[in-house]
């Protein structure tokens, strides 16, 4: 520390009590009356919600055995052991439009809180620094004789103001954006459900296609045997001519199905093609033709009925959204009651830059204040 800094008991006594002020939060006296001193306003405590504490037993002629388990981030779509689904899936976290929109609102909700957080220290903290040079005339009769025409004034300093959370409004907008951030991360974790699901509902609705496709394919072949056969018969007289109607309206219905499914997958892969936030174009290459329909195990892994309601992104999101009321009443209640702050400055200033850091061009102020809207 420069020696000049410690002659000086002024400026000592004006740094001590700014960096006091800067400092407060961090003191173990003033943090013990942070997390003891009681803010107005109601705190929330999360609703009591009676639910069923375990399923009905499933009977045992049923072939899908159902077991209680305490995973509440299932990625559900991994039971099919389906690795074309699974790569879908993951593709689609990081390409979707409406998961990337969900995500930046996470962000922009992160950003407001830390602002939120900086108002517990100083609201005001500006550094400056000034120079003015002025240049009297000698011909207007306002200056005395010996004194200087020309005035030079060189200062810089630091300029610091904070409030005192006494009623808690700081803390409870603190909680509030903090409650805010979960609603956003819920909402997300909703449209990545919803989005999730039908895109996974797609696919399976395109591999069923697939299946009907090449089914269709199938029965035409034995359906155009079948109508060779009618005609052979009916050639050599042994059926009427009804046959062989009835054998070309079964082959020509199965063959108007096969461009019936055909449009209705272009138009699911064209459907998940918008999920994924590719363009339509691609949507071929989204999925391999002629693959398997996934096959549900016959075993599945699901919570009791209180942990599944726990799950749903909506319900959460509903509960933390409540939380933020509760909060907001508090931030209302506390503009009934005064405000208290504490602002300071601390500088220096001299007519010469050489002499400006010495101790007699210090500088300092401390004002405490109140503010109550009557």
């Amino acid at each position: 520390m420069p020696e000049f800094f410690m002659k000086s008991r002024r400026l000592r006594f004006a740094a001590l009590l700014l960096l006091g002020l800067l400092n407060l939060n961090g003191c173990s006296s003033a943090r013990y009356w942070w997390t003891n001193n009681k803010m107005v306003g109601p705190n929330y405590s999360e609703p009591a919600a009676p639910v069923a504490e375990q399923f009905s037993e499933v009977a045992e002629k049923d072939s899908l055995v159902v077991e209680e388990a305490d995973q509440k981030d299932l990625r559900w779509w991994t039971v099919f052991d389906d690795p074309e689904l699974n790569s879908m899936i993951e593709q689609l976290s990081g390409q979707n439009l409406s998961l990337q929109t969900a995500y930046y609102r996470i962000q922009e909700a992160r950003h407001l809180r830390n602002i939120a957080a900086a108002n517990l220290f100083p609201q005001s903290q500006t550094a400056k620094g000034i120079y003015n040079h002025r240049q009297n005339s000698r011909n207007s009769g306002g200056t005395f004789p010996g004194f200087p025409t020309t005035i030079d004034d060189w200062s810089t300093g630091f300029d610091a103001s904070w409030e005192i959370d006494l009623w808690g409004r700081i803390r409870r907008s603190i909680a509030a954006a903090e409650a805010q951030v979960e609603v956003t991360q819920h909402d997300y974790d909703d449209v990545f459900v919803s989005i999730v699901g039908d895109a996974a509902a797609l696919f399976v609705q395109i591999r069923s296609l697939d299946e009907r496709i090449v089914l269709a394919g199938k029965n035409r072949k034995i359906q155009e045997g079948s109508l060779d056969i009618a005609e052979k018969r009916f050639n050599e007289g042994r059926t009427d001519k009804l046959d062989v109607y009835q054998a070309e309206s079964n082959l020509n219905s199965t063959r108007a199905l096969v461009p019936q499914f055909e449009l209705a997958r272009q138009q699911s892969l064209n459907a998940l093609a918008v999920l994924l936030g590719v363009p339509p174009s691609e949507a071929s290459t989204i999925m391999t033709p002629n693959g398997k329909i996934p096959q549900i195990p016959p075993q599945l892994v699901v919570g009791i009925p209180a942990d599944l309601i726990l799950q749903r992104p909506d319900i959460l999101a509903a509960e933390r959204a409540m939380a933020r009321q509760f909060e907001q009443i508090g931030i209302a209640e506390a503009e009934f009651y005064p405000t208290f702050s504490i602002s300071g400055s601390l500088g220096w200033q001299a007519s010469k830059i050489s002499n400006l850091l010495e101790a007699p061009s210090s500088t300092g102020v401390i004002a405490p204040g109140f503010r109550w809207n009557i």
